[in-house]
């Protein structure tokens, strides 16, 4: 019914058909293959964010500084003061360092408030 050339021809279309159908499978597996790596530098880069702003200015709401101060002079044997000055510099900062001393980078604004000597008005 169909001539030899008839049936090359058709063996070439689905060798044809074949490759392609092959070509887009290796492509879908390449795209595939980026997907989880995309996802994994995300992820590093969101963490990297999150970490160079944690405990930056502004990362504090209003009603959060009261906990944030207790927890900062928490090992002060003076705590009224402590308190007072760190809830003050809070409330303007937006921001308390992390820990019970030291730390004052964290919060550019917090560490510079001084006081009429030039001292560290925050705690």
């Amino acid at each position: 019914m169909f001539s030899a050339s008839t049936s090359h021809i058709f063996s070439l279309i689905q060798i044809t058909a074949f490759s392609l159908h092959s070509a887009k499978t290796n492509l879908r597996m390449a795209r595939l293959s980026w997907a989880p790596i995309a996802f994994l530098l995300f992820l590093a880069l969101a963490f990297t964010i999150q970490t160079a702003s944690a405990g930056g200015e502004g990362s504090l709401k209003p009603e959060e500084c009261e906990g944030a101060c207790e927890g900062r002079c928490s090992a002060t044997s003076h705590k009224k003061p402590c308190l007072y000055f760190c809830n003050y510099c809070c409330e303007r900062c937006l921001c308390v360092p992390s820990g019970t001393y030291g730390n004052r980078e964290e919060c550019p604004c917090y560490n510079n408030i001084k006081t009429k000597e030039g001292a560290n008005k925050c705690p």
